[in-house]
């Protein structure tokens, strides 16, 4: 019969203890009396008539996305009245 293996203890297993955390102060300066004034840039001309722009090229191609769908929606009925008038089969799509 082998001899009996030693059990461990709970405080062999455990890392050595970390030394006591240190404190630095810091001192902070207090805020200066008065805070830097900076000059107000005018860019409401430049930035404005951009904004203008931007908007006014936006709106023109909604309505040219608009004006497409009339026309094909217009196109794709003609097409299915015509089949429906002339009995025949209704157009297909490529699908």
């Amino acid at each position: 019969m082998p001899p009996p293996l030693p059990v461990p203890t709970v405080l062999e297993g455990l890392p050595p203890e970390p030394p006591p955390l240190t404190v630095t102060v810091v001192e902070v300066p207090p805020p200066p009396a008065q805070l830097p004034q900076f000059a107000k840039l005018d860019i409401s001309g430049d930035f404005g008539s951009e904004v203008r722009e931007r908007v006014a090229n936006f709106r023109a191609q909604q309505q040219r996305f608009l004006r497409e769908r009339e026309e094909y929606c217009t196109t794709t009925m003609a097409k299915v009245r015509a089949a429906i008038r002339d009995n025949s089969e209704l157009p297909r799509s490529g699908k």
